[in-house]
């Protein structure tokens, strides 16, 4: 994200989705995407918060 300070945005989470199902040439297997807003835990290098989105298989 741009904005240092940006939320999850829903809409390229959605885009995010929606280009990984039409692709035709991924190889075989599960995918799971998850998108994080732009704060990194310096120490674990995690990301994830209450404002990540995700889908899993």
């Amino acid at each position: 994200m741009k904005d240092k300070d940006a939320k999850s945005s829903e809409k390229i989470f959605n885009q995010a989705v929606k280009d990984l199902e039409e692709m035709k040439n991924n190889p075989r297997g599960s995918y799971g995407i998850v998108l994080n807003d732009n704060l990194i835990h310096r120490e674990t290098s995690e990301g994830f918060k209450e404002n990540s989105l995700e889908r899993l298989p």
